[in-house]
C-alpha cells in the first residue's frame, strides 16, 4: 500500500468517525453507570464503567440512549447503551491539536503549563515472539506479538510504534506506561489526528487517536487523572 493511499484511506475513516461517531467519558456521581442489553431503563443490565471512563459512541450519535463500545473490567470489546445523562463527549471539553515532526517523528501538543510529546519509532522485530496463523496453503498472517493480540495492521507486520508519551503538567511529568503502549502499532502522526481534551472537573486529560495503516483501524484514548496515568481504551468501532 502507498503512503498516499493509505492517507488518503485514513482520512476518510477519520472524517466518517469525526461525523458519526466520538469519544465520551463517563460521568456518573455513583462512581460508575450501568451498560444496558437494549435502550431502555428496564432492560438487562450487561455491565458496568466506571466514573472517567472512555466509551465510543456508535453511528447515531448522542441520542437518548446511545449505543457504545467499550472495555469491561476483563479488558474486552464490547458494546450495549448508555443513558446519555450519565455521559459527556469530549468535543465538549476544551480540546486542540499540536504540532508534528516527520523528521523527528514527534507530536508536540502545548497549551498554557500543559505540555504532551508523542514519539514514535520504526516496529523493532528483532526479539520479538510472532505469532502466524495459516489461512491457505502456503500462506499465514500474523495474529500476536509477543504473545498478545495486537493493534493497528489486519495479519501484516507493523510499521511503527509508540516509543513514549509523556505529559508535563505545572511541573509535573508523567508518561503512559510502556505495558499500555506495547501492542499498538502504526499510530497516526499527522497533523489534526491526535487530540488532548482536558476535564477541570476531574483534574483529567486525555488523549486520543485514530491509528492504522490502511487496515485495522482503532481508536485509542489514554486518560490522566489527578496527576497520574489512570486507564487506556482501545476499540474497533469501523
Amino acid at each position: 500500500m502507498t503512503s498516499l493511499f493509505a492517507f488518503s484511506l485514513l482520512g476518510i475513516l477519520v472524517g466518517k468517525a469525526a461525523e458519526l461517531d466520538e469519544f465520551c467519558v463517563v460521568q456518573d456521581s455513583d462512581g460508575y453507570t450501568n451498560v444496558r442489553e437494549k435502550a431502555d431503563l428496564a432492560s438487562k443490565v450487561i455491565a458496568r464503567v466506571d466514573h472517567g471512563q472512555l466509551v465510543w459512541i456508535y453511528l447515531g450519535g448522542m441520542t437518548k440512549w446511545p449505543e457504545v463500545i467499550f472495555m469491561d473490567k476483563e479488558g474486552e470489546e464490547r458494546n450495549g447503551f448508555i443513558h446519555a445523562s450519565r455521559l459527556k463527549a469530549l468535543t465538549d471539553f476544551e480540546h486542540f491539536t499540536g504540532e508534528v515532526s516527520e523528521e523527528k517523528q514527534t507530536e508536540t501538543i502545548e497549551r498554557g503549563d500543559l505540555n504532551v510529546e508523542i514519539v514514535i519509532g520504526p516496529f523493532e522485530q528483532e526479539g520479538r515472539t510472532l505469532t502466524y496463523q495459516e489461512y491457505e496453503e502456503g500462506q499465514r498472517y500474523l495474529i500476536e506479538i509477543d504473545d498478545l493480540p495486537y493493534w493497528g495492521t489486519d495479519g501484516g507486520m507493523p510499521r511503527d510504534q509508540y516509543r513514549k508519551i509523556t505529559v508535563q503538567k505545572a511541573g509535573k511529568t508523567m508518561t503512559v506506561p510502556d505495558s499500555a503502549l506495547k501492542n499498538l502499532y502504526n499510530p497516526g502522526l499527522y497533523p489534526g489526528n491526535t487530540k488532548v481534551t482536558v476535564n477541570p472537573k476531574d483534574d483529567a486529560i486525555y488523549i486520543t487517536s485514530f491509528n492504522s495503516d490502511g487496515a485495522g483501524g482503532y481508536v485509542v484514548g489514554f486518560v490522566f487523572e489527578n496527576g497520574k496515568f489512570k486507564s487506556r481504551a482501545v476499540l474497533s468501532p469501523f
